[in-house]
């Protein structure tokens, strides 16, 4: 079905992926170099879209100084505690677990579960969102 029936104009590029109201005009450059590899292009597509989500969403830190220090003496794992408490990942994943034992699955480690964790979020605000394109 046309979308001129409904008043739209036709887009020049029906496979331009559409971000939100985000300009992504000055991302081009991400998939031009042929030589990177795609983890490389990934991270700079990530870190692009980020940024932009970023600077456009009008978004504030509520508690900048926490959040560096857990970042600061954690790394990216530390990052978890600002969004998700100790005893709430503790539940989700004993539930998982459950989930998985009766299904004759092995249990995740604490580890295994916030990696998992960690690649949800990623895949939820990045347009990369299917776990496929998280390995190379």
């Amino acid at each position: 079905m046309s979308s001129q029936l409904f008043g739209e104009e036709d887009q020049a590029d029906p496979e331009e992926p559409i971000v939100g109201g985000y300009d992504t005009s000055d991302w081009d450059d991400v998939f031009a170099p042929e030589s990177r590899t795609g983890t490389e292009r990934n991270d700079v597509l990530a870190s692009s879209y980020i940024s932009a989500l970023k600077n456009s969403s009008g978004l504030r830190l509520v508690n900048e100084e926490g959040i560096k220090k857990a970042y600061q003496a954690h790394g990216e794992l530390g990052l978890f505690s600002v969004f998700i408490t100790p005893e709430f990942k503790r539940s989700l994943r004993k539930w998982t677990n459950i989930a998985l034992e009766t299904r004759g699955v092995a249990a995740a480690t604490a580890m295994e579960f916030d990696a998992y964790i960690g690649l949800e979020f990623t895949m939820s605000i990045c347009p990369l969102n299917d776990i496929s394109d998280f390995w190379s």
